[in-house]
């Protein structure tokens, strides 16, 4: 899901070569059962909240936090999923 989501946002020909070399030291962590279920619960903690983050976002976090991986971003939803 991070792969996809960084490939929509590439804008050219440097972007591409970057995430070639991205790809080569980002782990690919699986998404199973038990990272639905935590962004189902996760996406149901941010409704509550009133924080309205995408659902490629609530599932990148979620499988963040079920391999115990810090997350790095420069994105906003993030940072409001991570004090859920």
């Amino acid at each position: 899901m991070i792969r996809l989501e960084l490939w929509n946002g590439a804008a050219g020909e440097r972007d591409k070569k970057v995430l070639k070399d991205f790809e080569r030291v980002l782990p690919e962590l699986s998404i199973d059962t038990s990272v639905w279920n935590i962004a189902f619960g996760l996406a149901r903690r941010a409704r509550a909240a009133g924080i309205s983050a995408p659902a490629t976002d609530i599932l990148i976090a979620a499988c963040a936090r079920h391999h115990k991986v810090e997350l790095e971003h420069a994105d906003s939803d993030f940072s409001h999923l991570a004090q859920l």
